[in-house]
């Protein structure tokens, strides 16, 4: 134990010397500095080390190096001991504060079910408010529109009108729908409708006409902005069943051309078998050899209103197969066959799913385009203002 003692002073005196600063060492150096004469004197060293610890002089030092860890491991241990009677107390309570919690957050399966209903039946109030503001922006206009306002909810389903009442058809997920975007569509002041891609306008105006029309100022025509015009060939009396050519069809179809508008034809068809469909597209194609035909060649699928026709027995089934023959027969001949109809003769009349193969010109008189599907012309109105004609015009918007 005494020599154990007696190496911890010795090593407290290196700690000592290490500790001592330049300056200290240069007091204590004995000698010139020139030469650096070690001390005359090495007794007092050589005697200090003789001296028990009682006896020797002690030079005040930094401390020992055990004794700071030791105080330091001690005031870690007092820290660590306060936070864990801290911690302890602190949670020691949270019970007691977790059961508070869960009473206020507990309820009954009745308080449930009563805050379901009332939710419920807030949101069947919102719901049901909406909607009356919804009927009373259709309802509250000029000449309100019952039909616009059922196809405002039901914009799933195709909605038409016939003597049995509102028919609902279901859009069908089978068949593509058309791409054109509706905030595209403009109408100008005169109620021109316009359609735009990037800013330029992509649809073309088409007028068509009948003998119906009389006279027409071709000229005026294409200056108005007419690009083409869909003439009418002839048509098949929906009850003789005759053949007849329409009294203006030379007369315009020579017109139209000398003004520098492309041309296309259609034929009101009354075709109740193959053979009279195939005796049409035959008098079709005689009328129209002596012109360049750019537009398609059109059968006009109609109903003819507050009379009977000829045509009335047919199912839609069989009046498909007749059109899909016409179109058939038209685009064997190297012209492009396309079908008129509107929203009743395409979806009463005919099985739109079969049809999908031809180009459809599509009648829906309103400033929106109703038909889901794809579409090449929407004839928009019948009653449009056009110089050169005198009356009421049906415009049409040839879609890009």
């Amino acid at each position: 134990m005494h020599d154990f003692d007696d190496e911890i002073r010795d090593f407290d005196d290196e700690i000592l010397d290490l500790d001592n600063t330049p300056e200290d060492a240069a007091e204590k150096t004995i000698g010139t500095p020139e030469t650096n004469t070690p001390p005359k004197d090495n007794t007092r060293r050589k005697q200090g080390r003789a001296l028990s610890e009682r006896q020797r002089p002690r030079k005040a030092k930094s401390g020992n190096p055990l004794t700071v860890i030791t105080v330091i491991l001690s005031v870690t241990t007092l820290v660590s001991l306060i936070l864990c009677v801290f911690v302890i107390s602190k949670f020691s309570a949270v019970p007691a504060s977790s059961d508070e919690v869960i009473e206020e957050v507990s309820y009954t399966q009745e308080d449930v079910d009563a805050m379901i209903a009332s939710a419920s039946s807030n949101a069947a109030m919102q719901q049901e408010e909406q909607l009356r503001a919804e009927i009373r922006s259709y309802l509250e206009v000029p000449n309100p529109s019952t039909a616009d306002m059922l196809r405002h909810f039901y914009s799933d389903h195709i909605l038409y009108l016939d003597s049995e009442g509102y028919h609902f058809i279901p859009i069908s997920d089978a068949i593509p729908r058309h791409e054109y975007a509706a905030e595209n569509f403009t109408v100008s002041e005169n109620n021109i409708i316009t359609y735009t891609e990037n800013g330029e306008t992509a649809s073309k105006m088409v007028l068509d006409v009948s003998q119906h029309q009389g006279t027409i100022d071709w000229a005026q025509v294409a200056a108005f902005g007419v690009d083409a015009a869909i003439i009418r060939v002839g048509i098949r009396g929906y009850g003789s069943g005759a053949l007849v050519l329409d009294e203006r069809f030379v007369e315009n179809m020579e017109g139209a051309t000398a003004a520098g508008l492309e041309v296309g034809v259609y034929f009101f068809s009354q075709a109740i078998n193959e053979t009279e469909l195939l005796e049409e597209t035959e008098f079709i194609f005689e009328a129209i050899a002596p012109y360049n035909i750019t537009y398609p060649v059109v059968i006009d699928v109609e109903k003819i209103e507050n009379d009977t026709a000829r045509a009335d027995a047919l199912g839609a089934s069989e009046r498909t197969a007749l059109v899909r023959l016409f179109c058939d027969t038209v685009a064997a001949r190297g012209y492009t066959p396309m079908i008129y109809g509107n929203t009743y003769s395409l979806f009463s009349m005919l099985e739109i799913e079969n049809i999908q193969d031809y180009e459809i010109w599509y009648a829906f008189y309103n400033d929106y385009l109703y038909y889901p599907y794809p579409v090449r012309m929407w004839q928009y109105t019948a009653n449009a203002t056009v110089p050169g004609i005198e009356g009421a015009a049906d415009l049409n918007i040839w879609l890009p």
